[in-house]
């Protein structure tokens, strides 16, 4: 079995505004709050990273948002935009690989 995960309280807050509260009228304020982080705390950076590029758990809707408040990040905090596109671009070379329908055994 899969032991349920267990946030703490920041980890929750970067959920939050990034999942939940996050949408066209507040997204510059979602930036600026995420933007006060401590960005010297290696868990916070990838807590935030791993947080804005699991895109899937958000509203449809709200996707440009989330690259948006990304983008801006990334002017602040260069190591941000390079891991989240690295990582992104991991998870398409990965799904290349993974599904061949006609592959010929």
């Amino acid at each position: 079995l899969k032991e349920p995960k267990y946030l703490t309280p920041l980890q929750r807050y970067i959920v939050d505004l990034t999942h939940v509260q996050l949408n066209r009228k507040n997204y510059k304020k979602i930036h600026k709050q995420l933007r006060k982080l401590n960005w010297d705390d290696r868990e916070t950076v990838d807590f935030t990273v791993k947080t804005l590029r699991s895109i899937w758990k958000s509203r449809y809707g709200s996707i440009h948002l989330v690259a948006s408040v990304a983008g801006g990040l990334a002017q602040y905090y260069e190591e941000v935009g390079v891991r989240i596109v690295d990582s992104l671009l991991e998870d398409i070379r990965f799904g290349l690989e993974a599904y061949h329908p006609h592959a010929e055994n």
